[in-house]
């Protein structure tokens, strides 16, 4: 529901879990040609590619396109706290002087890199029991205890949103019910 009132989305689909939200892609080529065709239109993209290279490409290309949403499904598959991803980090750090929002989704909070949480201007968590996690979200500090302390209790797909504004990130398991 994050992306409905958005008119340029962007979304990285590795484990194919997005059905008829948008057009699927399976070629970065494909996607480039479409968005040269498009550059000011409206569209809903989702991206499967084979190689994390065209991941990477597509990261830097959606940094100089601007004016658009881009939705990273399951986080860990692109960057982990031991790695860096620079491509990646560019658009975290920078994306948002070219109009460039991130809704990033990751079922362990703890395993993303501070660089995430602290460009991020709302976490959207879903019930968290691990410790490791809650301390994580705790460290945050727009969350800080108060905020974690409430998560353990969260029925199921019920999210809790600790801030608000462009850049998201999403905890725990929830339904994907559409863009």
């Amino acid at each position: 529901m994050l992306v409905l009132m958005r008119s340029r989305v962007v979304v990285l689909d590795p484990l194919c879990e997005y059905g008829n939200e948008g057009l699927i892609f399976e070629s970065l080529g494909d996607l480039v040609n479409f968005m040269s065709e498009h550059s000011e239109g409206q569209f809903r993209v989702i991206c499967r590619f084979e190689s994390m290279e065209e991941y990477d490409t597509l990261l830097d290309l959606s940094r100089e396109i601007g004016m658009l949403t881009v939705v990273i499904e399951e986080l860990n598959f692109f960057i982990q706290v031991q790695s860096k991803n620079p491509h990646f980090d560019q658009l975290y750090r920078f994306g948002r002087h070219r109009g460039v929002s991130v809704i990033g989704i990751a079922q362990r909070c703890a395993e993303i890199p501070k660089l995430i949480t602290s460009q991020s201007d709302s976490i959207i968590s879903f019930r968290q029991t691990e410790p490791g996690d809650l301390k994580y979200l705790s460290s945050v500090s727009f969350i800080g205890s108060e905020g974690a302390a409430k998560l353990p209790d969260l029925e199921k797909y019920k999210g809790l949103d600790l801030a608000v504004d462009k850049h998201f990130l999403i905890f725990g398991h929830r339904q994907v019910t559409g863009l």
